[in-house]
């Protein structure tokens, strides 16, 4: 199996996007599920084709493999949210709106963790409000939390 894109390379894949993309999806399900069975699609000998909110996945030799829905992180808030939920647990939203002044009405997302007891070791992102949708705000705050994180430590 291929391993999944880079950090880096799908927040930059994130902050590109006009809208929902089913590529960054798939790019994105290793780390909603990495032993999922569906993750074949990375492997040299299966093709992928996109359908209706899901996936399907054949071998090249012509056999049938499997149909499986995926989360649409680029297309759906609460996609996005679960995913953040999932890699960053404790952080919470702390600012998902639009900038209406701005043109293009884009969007941007703030994520935190507060640690009460110690203040010190609370952390915060922003993806500033370049972006065309709320989920791909979301994507791109998380993205940049999970890269200043693993730098972190």
């Amino acid at each position: 199996m291929t391993p999944p894109d880079s950090l880096s390379d799908l927040l930059e894949r994130c902050r590109k996007a006009t809208g929902p993309d089913s590529s960054i999806d798939v790019a994105l399900l290793p780390f909603w599920a990495p032993d999922h069975d569906a993750l074949k699609a990375y492997d040299a000998q299966y093709e992928t084709e996109f359908r209706d909110g899901g996936f399907s996945v054949w071998k090249k030799d012509g056999g049938y493999s499997a149909s499986t829905p995926f989360p649409r992180f680029t297309a759906s808030i609460d996609a996005a949210l679960a995913l953040t939920e999932r890699l960053l647990p404790g952080w919470v939203v702390s600012d998902l709106a639009q900038a209406p002044r701005l043109a293009g009405d884009p969007w941007g997302c703030g994520l935190a963790v507060y640690y009460g007891s110690d203040p010190s070791k609370s952390q915060s992102a922003h993806s500033g409000y370049d972006f065309p949708t709320a989920p791909l705000a979301i994507l791109v705050c998380l993205l940049q939390s999970l890269i200043a994180k693993g730098e972190a430590s």
